[in-house]
């Protein structure tokens, strides 16, 4: 392995251990007092993570996090439940609904982080869980951002944009955010089950249409979304009146501990202030025609999520897509290297949390496998594959190029 691909991989390593979710709950609680007794619970990747935060500050706690399969872990006083993802499944809807009854009886701490708007799904009325699934997966295929997934999912749930608030009774809840967005919106980080939703029927009826997908949803989340029987709590509810949400930890804290890192490996360092977003090809494009124009020794890192709209039959992931993308449009440069991943360290359908390429001559085949959405194949066969396993946290995704000095 080069010099630069090891330096890569040890910045993006360094990124995610800065936004280790038990230091950023641990910080959250300094100087904070909850009565013995609170409730805890937890939805997302990061669950038990921060849970663990919470079992070392808060004594005689009860409770319980729900996490994705494979990602499980033990904690001293909390019982770990695992659920569907990215899809839901019978698991996250128990899951759901055993919350929604027992936040209704005192005062609770919520831990929410990505993955959590599948980990706890409670179908609107009329609306299967399948239905939902169903709906849930066009978006995800049509390539939909988080913002427009979101809007949907709270307006088919009984649990999503601030209706977990609505049903507390009006119990005094605090609530602590690892942040999956783009600018840390609380009511689009885990669908914001205890924040206030500034979006309508109406909006997630448009993203269906925009996305191409009104007639191809099932005939139920059509109806439920046309029915408008139960909006959403808004900005200014007194629902909220005793709601505390807050975000610990974000995609700007990683970036900031790759970039420490990056500076004490002796590269110069810029963080794109952008948010990195858009089709995952077209930003691995853009970003590698940055690099072009980058001085030797230096680093530029970026952060955020893109997406990918499948038209293939192949394995990827939108960092995946990413790399292989950049990496033909450097065809004939020299020393550049190019690393996107998940921070949580799953990349869409693959079990890698990325890639990581140097430039140089790709092989013809290398177009026939962007095409085909199958670049976790490609790397696959040609070597690249950022493997970590499940991180325990989750701030979208950091981008690192380095140029040879």
């Amino acid at each position: 392995m080069k010099e630069l691909e090891r330096d890569a991989r040890a910045i993006f390593a360094a990124a995610v251990a800065s936004a280790d979710p038990e230091k950023c709950v641990r910080a959250a609680l300094a100087g904070r007092s909850f009565s013995r007794g609170v409730q805890v619970f937890g939805a997302g990747k990061a669950a038990v993570a921060m849970a663990r935060a919470v079992e070392s500050a808060v004594s005689d706690v009860g409770g319980f996090v729900v996490v994705p399969r494979g990602a499980e872990g033990t904690l001293r006083f909390l019982e770990v439940l695992t659920g569907g993802h990215p899809l839901p499944d019978g698991t996250s809807a128990a899951a759901a609904d055993r919350m929604l009854r027992e936040a209704a009886s005192g005062p609770s701490l919520f831990l929410f982080s990505g993955g959590a708007s599948a980990l706890l799904a409670a179908p609107g009325e009329g609306v299967t869980l399948e239905d939902k699934r169903r709906a849930t997966d066009l978006l995800l295929r049509a390539g939909a951002k988080i913002g427009e997934l979101n809007c949907v999912r709270k307006h088919i749930s009984r649990v999503k944009g601030g209706r977990l608030a609505r049903a507390s009774g009006g119990n005094g809840m605090t609530a602590f955010y690892l942040s999956d967005v783009p600018g840390d919106a609380l009511d689009v980080i885990a669908s914001g089950p205890t924040a206030p939703d500034p979006t309508r029927y109406a909006d997630a009826r448009d993203v269906l249409r925009q996305r191409e997908l009104w007639e191809r949803v099932p005939a139920s989340v059509r109806a439920h979304l046309e029915r408008e029987a139960d909006e959403t709590p808004k900005p200014g509810d007194r629902v909220f009146d005793r709601v505390e949400n807050r975000v610990v930890g974000n995609n700007q804290r990683a970036l900031e501990g790759a970039a420490t890192e990056a500076r004490r490996r002796g590269y110069r360092t810029e963080i794109v202030p952008s948010v990195l977003e858009g089709e995952a090809s077209m930003a691995g494009r853009q970003l590698a025609r940055q690099a072009g124009d980058l001085e030797g020794g230096s680093c530029l890192l970026a952060g955020g999520e893109t997406t990918v709209v499948v038209r293939g039959s192949g394995e990827g992931g939108r960092n995946q897509e990413l790399v292989l993308a950049a990496l033909l449009e450097l065809r004939g440069a020299d020393g550049i290297c190019v690393l996107a991943a998940g921070t949580d360290g799953r990349d869409g359908n693959t079990p890698a949390a990325g890639a990581c390429v140097m430039s140089g001559d790709a092989p013809e085949e290398a177009e026939d496998f962007l095409r085909n959405n199958d670049s976790h194949g490609y790397f696959r066969r040609q070597g690249g594959l950022v493997m970590t396993g499940p991180t325990g946290t989750n701030v979208m995704d950091v981008v690192v190029i380095l140029k040879d000095r």
